[in-house]
């Protein structure tokens, strides 16, 4: 066998390989509820999209029963694009620019227990000074430095701990009827609270943290926490705004009944930002979200990176003058 039929060989059966791969994938996407090391596999998928796209054209070349591999690359392909595709946006920030409009800030983190980076999360904040600051995992070390942040936000809650589930808040302005809501185990902490940014309408938000679903029981204490903290959102009018690490994408089971069961919606005009995790852009997949109920943001990015994991998220809300909506 010449160097050239031996290479072929080699790529078909590499071919070959990677279709069965792409549709044991598809299985495991199917049948994400029913088990959860299944469900680990879904938040990959745009991953598997480009992928299969490569498998796609890989099978163009392949030597024998080519129709049937490019049937099969391609039906896998539109698996994937489908189940994503309503996820993305094409990110026009819907900006007011005239009038001088009036503008809301908040800035959410997973900052990590073991970030020792505290210099680089507090000076962004004294610099941009946002409305709103809502952190997840900030143990007592990091309660300690966020204290600094007093004189910019006079108002603020924080609990540091257990383990990576401490939460804070810290606040220009009241943060009124707060609540501390535990998932039904009672281990993991969600503040629930009202406050008015100036020029704004009251708001109300939530800071949530989901457990890893990686177990049977993590999964477990995932899917209680989101369905009984839906229960406290969907009973909830005026503006809503819940951010958090749900350790779960938009296309995921989790998340999807967690905003039917609450009434809560992603951004009309922007796409998800992929903040997990920071080590690497591949797989970057989106775990922390901020969902909107009765408004929908001006800007809603991704910040830059902390020291964390987690890549933070930025929201701005801008009115103009004499509106009563966002």
């Amino acid at each position: 066998m010449t160097e050239q039929k031996a290479g072929l060989c080699f790529l078909n059966k590499l071919t070959i390989a990677l279709v069965a791969y792409a549709w044991l994938l598809v299985v495991f996407v199917l049948l994400e509820r029913t088990h959860w090391f299944a469900s680990l596999f879904a938040h990959f998928q745009p991953w598997y999209f480009l992928a299969s796209l490569i498998v796609l054209v890989m099978s163009c070349f392949v030597a024998k029963y080519r129709a049937i591999w490019v049937l099969l690359a391609g039906l896998a392909t539109v698996f994937f694009g489908f189940n994503v595709s309503g996820i993305f946006k094409l990110n026009s920030n819907n900006v007011l620019t005239k009038g001088n409009p009036k503008k809301a800030r908040v800035f959410y983190a997973n900052i990590l227990t073991s970030n020792a980076k505290y210099d680089s999360l507090i000076s962004h904040l004294q610099k941009d000074q946002p409305d709103l600051v809502l952190l997840l995992e900030t143990g007592p070390e990091w309660v300690k430095q966020l204290e600094k942040l007093t004189a910019i936000y006079p108002h603020s809650k924080m609990i540091g701990g257990p383990g990576n589930f401490g939460i804070a808040a810290l606040s220009q302005t009241p943060l009124e009827n707060l609540r501390v809501v535990y998932e039904p185990s009672g281990d993991l902490p969600a503040y629930l609270f009202e406050t008015t940014i100036e020029g704004f309408d009251t708001f109300t938000v939530a800071l949530v943290h989901a457990s890893p679903p990686v177990g049977a029981g993590g999964q477990k204490l995932q899917i209680d926490f989101v369905n009984s903290f839906a229960e406290e959102i969907v009973t909830l009018t005026g503006p809503v705004l819940v951010c958090g690490d749900f350790n779960a994408t938009p296309w995921s089971f989790v998340l999807n009944d967690f905003k039917a069961n609450s009434g809560l919606s992603q951004s009309q005009i922007h796409s998800p930002p992929f903040t997990w995790p920071t080590w690497t852009p591949f797989p970057l997949i989106p775990i922390d979200h901020c969902l909107f109920k009765n408004l929908d943001p001006t800007i809603y990015k991704r910040g830059s990176d902390i020291g964390s994991d987690h890549y933070p998220l930025i929201v701005e809300f801008w009115k103009a003058p004499g509106l009563s909506t966002y």
